[in-house]
């Protein structure tokens, strides 16, 4: 066991499968199979609910997304501008991504393909055009379905004292380094007015570094600074200076993981989530809650916040003021940040 040191988030910066076949974990018994789940079935899916227990989860963040839009006209778009090699990748039309959810391919592949399609169909609209308020209003929908199936890892490394030490060291010599000078300061949205609608999540050193002291593992830090590099790659043409320099950022810090393996310090995500929990030790659910967590029945972040929502209905055997319990279900959420890099609506970079 290991005991977890509270952090007021008032206090501090706010911040809120590979490609292939599915696996197992993506569909329930009761999913369809290939052979009975037609392409025709598919294009009239929107018959079935978004918690249809038949619709994986790709099926549904596409159908989410995309529900009420006529894509043909976007998938057009696409089509024309796609071979301009502004990205590193190739955007998919929205007929291909529904292809690959006919061919079952893995969530994760779908969900960053519907990502950099919107990123795409962003880029090259003009803003306040139908076509750039129509991509804004689905990546939104899209920011929200995410964080639906943000999985919880099954290990965590906790950020020791030697760990951060290391990474401190680590932090400046990249401010020392010419190569990542553009990404110290946040970008000037003023003159980047379209900025916030691509990036959702922005990040840059001097903020990795004001938040050195509220880092609870590793990969919360790793995760931020992968930010950057998806950050930039979002905004500028792949054969830039500053896109290089990105790349650049990431070899560095895949050098010094390789680097710092041996002082790792790995616990199970279980046992963090129910060290925070004890602060609802008093609640009626909150031994359900514990076991669900021990038992892995929790796949997602979205599950456990869900149920520690419900807390405030089942504070029974104390008497416990409403502002204090909001507050402790605030900071329990911030401290799940602070170790997993997860905040309710934002998809953020997590790990290596």
């Amino acid at each position: 066991s290991f005991r977890i040191k509270a952090v007021d988030p008032r206090t501090l910066i706010s911040p809120p499968k590979k490609r292939g076949r599915k696996s197992k974990s993506d569909y329930s018994k009761s999913d369809y199979s290939k052979s009975d789940y037609s392409k025709s079935d598919y294009r009239s899916s929107s018959s079935y609910s978004f918690e249809s227990k038949r619709m994986t989860r790709g099926q549904r963040i596409y159908q989410e997304t995309t529900r009420g839009v006529n894509v043909k006209q976007l998938n057009g778009l696409i089509s024309k501008n796609r071979e301009t090699k502004f990205f590193s990748w190739i955007p998919k039309t929205f007929a291909e991504i529904e292809e690959m959810i006919l061919d079952e391919i893995g969530y994760s592949s779908i969900s960053k393909e519907i990502e950099r399609t919107l990123v795409f169909l962003l880029t090259y609209s003009p803003q306040n055009t139908r076509t750039y308020t129509l991509g804004k209003k689905m990546f939104d929908a899209y920011e929200n379905l995410r964080f639906f199936y943000t999985p919880i890892p099954v290990e965590i490394s906790e950020m020791t004292p030697v760990l951060k030490e290391a990474c401190v060291d680590f932090l400046n010599r990249l401010f020392l380094d010419d190569s990542f000078s553009s990404f110290i300061k946040p970008v000037n949205t003023e003159t980047h007015r379209t900025y916030l609608d691509v990036v959702r999540f922005p990040m840059c050193l001097e903020i990795v570094q004001k938040k050195m002291n509220v880092y609870r593992s590793l990969e919360a830090f790793f995760g931020d600074l992968r930010q950057i590099h998806k950050n930039c790659c979002y905004f500028n043409q792949n054969s830039s200076e500053i896109c290089n320099n990105a790349r650049k950022l990431m070899r560095y810090l895949a050098e010094f993981h390789r680097h710092i393996m041996a002082i790792k310090i790995v616990h199970r995500s279980q046992e963090v989530i129910k060290a925070l929990l004890s602060r609802f030790s008093n609640s009626s659910i909150h031994q359900e809650i514990l076991y669900k967590v021990e038992n892995r029945i929790y796949k997602t972040f979205y599950e456990l916040f869900s149920d520690v929502d419900k807390i405030k209905e089942s504070y029974m055997r104390v008497v416990i003021s409403p502002q204090q319990l909001k507050n402790d279900i605030e900071d329990f959420k911030a401290q799940i940040y602070y170790w997993f890099n997860v905040i309710e609506g934002k998809t953020i970079c997590f790990g290596l």
